[in-house]
């Protein structure tokens, strides 16, 4: 009888872990997709912002100059 409760303790002891283990796995797959949407969404500003930096870059040769020298200025400086 000893035996039995004994084994009965123990699976449920080891269904207890792996349900911890579970949830902990899942809290951590939600908070990595939470990262990948935003570097999705970071990779997307920088290819917007890039694009608009060619486009100036075309039409306003002289102002993009400027820009970019006095950005490379400021973070020389920092």
């Amino acid at each position: 009888m000893e035996m039995r409760l004994a084994a009965v303790r123990r699976g449920h002891n080891m269904v207890k872990r792996d349900r911890d283990s579970v949830g902990l796995i899942t809290q951590n797959a939600r908070e990595f997709r939470g990262y990948a949407a935003s570097y999705r969404g970071q990779a997307a500003d920088t290819r917007t912002e890039t694009a608009l930096r060619a486009t100036i870059a075309k039409q306003f040769p002289q102002l993009h100059n400027r820009e970019a020298s006095g950005r490379n200025s400021n973070q020389q400086a920092q």
